[in-house]
């Protein structure tokens, strides 16, 4: 599809959570986001947004602003584009977030175009979207007592366990959680890097003994004969995130025998996380699965995260999308927000989200 941006709006917004929330390294009790909305030379519109927190992704809202307005866009602008190919002209190192929200963005312009919904035009089957919850670092009963709410009250049966606190702490985190839930209940933990890497072994064992699916981030990762190694070693797959932000990088993480890679949004968008699913469902990486990770954003930026889950093939797709962090905000972008029952969100089934967007709430939000 040929395009012409021809404008475009950049909308900064801080949004307040219902309580403060503790991450790996940081607590916060809001998120600084980028909304963007382009326009082509026949006025149709797109939008997309995402949180930009610095401590996640190298960049802050105020960066990620001055890259699109700045040199970014301006470089499309009034010129023929092929959507399709639109990650090719813009150089990774400009900033991966604008690349992600731009590729986003005209996405939202083609489903205006076609008259299809996302999840439609990605080829999904359902826009009924399985989901799972992450259960951030806390005392082990806290953490417990949230996922069974979150079970009891969204019938959420994935979690994520955020690992990490130590080998004693995380054994009775995950103690907890187990008695708590029920045993068809399937569970993943996430260290975020933080265990050392000679403890890794015995973390990996432990996750083992409570039916542990999937260990995502154990360590400092790098595609290379010591992750292979550490990975062939593992009684469960190691799944790959945070060194893993680009199409090339998932490439040398199939080559050392990945069996799990995270894509996100903003790592990857949609586009280059579709062309690496599409890389990991060929023969020669059979064993390579995808998870579509956390962006944390609202329920305008999570649509595109659940669409693109919804659109990996199910060959490839080994876990629920992560995206459910909108029920966690005081206050949404979109007219609906989005809400969780029986495990899944029912994505929007209509042409475009530009039409659903809440903007007062983009006015009263703005920095």
């Amino acid at each position: 599809m040929m395009v012409i941006i021809s404008h475009w709006r950049i909308y900064h917004l801080r949004i307040p959570y219902g309580q403060s929330v503790r991450w790996a390294e940081h607590e916060e009790d809001s998120c600084e986001c980028i909304l963007l909305e382009l326009q082509d030379a026949k006025g149709i519109r797109g939008v997309a947004e995402l949180c930009i927190r610095e401590k996640w992704l190298g960049e802050t809202a105020s960066s990620v602003a001055r890259a699109l307005d700045g040199f970014v866009l301006p470089a499309l602008k009034d010129r023929p584009i092929d959507a399709a190919r639109i990650l090719e002209l813009i150089p990774p190192e400009a900033s991966a977030v604008a690349r992600a929200l731009i590729d986003c963005a005209l996405l939202d312009m083609r489903c205006a175009r076609e008259g299809k919904p996302l999840w439609q035009l990605l080829r999904a089957q359902s826009h009924s979207v399985p989901v799972s919850c992450t259960i951030a670092r806390n005392d082990p009963d806290i953490m417990a007592a949230q996922a069974w709410d979150w079970r009891a009250r969204h019938g959420v049966n994935m979690f994520k366990i955020k690992t990490g606190q130590g080998l004693v702490k995380d054994r009775a985190a995950l103690a907890a959680l187990r008695d708590a839930l029920d045993a068809d209940v399937s569970m993943s933990i996430d260290s975020n890097s933080a265990d050392k890497a000679e403890d890794v072994p015995a973390m990996m064992d432990m996750a083992h003994m409570f039916g542990v699916s999937w260990f995502e981030d154990p360590c400092r990762l790098l595609p290379d004969e010591s992750f292979q190694k550490l990975q062939d070693a593992a009684p469960l797959p190691i799944l790959v995130d945070n060194a893993c932000r680009s199409l090339e990088r998932a490439q040398q993480f199939m080559a050392r025998g990945a069996r799990g890679l995270s894509v996100k949004l903003a790592k990857t968008g949609v586009s280059e996380s579709l062309a690496i699913a599409d890389i990991a469902g060929r023969g020669n990486v059979p064993n390579t699965g995808l998870a579509v990770g956390i962006s944390a954003s609202t329920s305008l930026g999570a649509v595109f995260s659940l669409a693109l889950s919804a659109a990996l093939p199910e060959s490839v797709r080994c876990m629920a999308c992560e995206e459910t962090f909108f029920l966690c905000l005081a206050g949404d972008l979109l007219k609906e927000p989005l809400t969780v029952g029986g495990g899944k969100v029912e994505i929007p089934s209509v042409p475009s989200l530009h039409a659903l967007v809440d903007w007062a709430n983009v006015r009263k939000f703005a920095v």
